[in-house]
């Protein structure tokens, strides 16, 4: 008995404290900005006549990381990936090195392209 009345009241506190923070009268934002979604410049690269969008987000993990996505229009293969899409981390200072998402993700394109025609999909 004791323990439905302690857990009745708790939910009680819990609602009213539910309730409090979503007042109007609270300044503070609802949602926490280290849970906040990280942001990304959009990019387009032609390669060889192929589109692909460079995703990069500079601060993926506060200032420690970066992360780059590419990823082919039709999801077709290129040299950096078989499926069309690829996540990778990476520390900010390579690809500030580079010159920025652009010139590091076409150097990487340069350096894994083995110069041979790609097989386009026939589906």
């Amino acid at each position: 008995m004791i323990t439905v009345e302690l857990r009745k009241r708790r939910a009680a506190e819990v609602a009213a404290n539910h309730q409090s923070s979503a007042s109007p009268e609270n300044d503070e934002p609802d949602e926490d900005p280290a849970r906040s979604q990280p942001a990304y410049e959009e990019f387009q690269i032609d390669w060889q006549g192929q589109t692909i969008t460079v995703r990069h987000c500079g601060a993926w993990l506060q200032d420690e990381m970066s992360h780059l996505e590419i990823i082919s229009a039709d999801r077709a293969p290129h040299p950096i990936s078989e499926t069309g899409y690829k996540s990778h981390f990476i520390r900010p200072e390579h690809i500030e090195e580079e010159g920025g998402p652009v010139a590091y993700v076409s150097a990487w394109l340069r350096s894994l392209d083995d110069g041979k025609p790609k097989q386009l999909s026939l589906f």
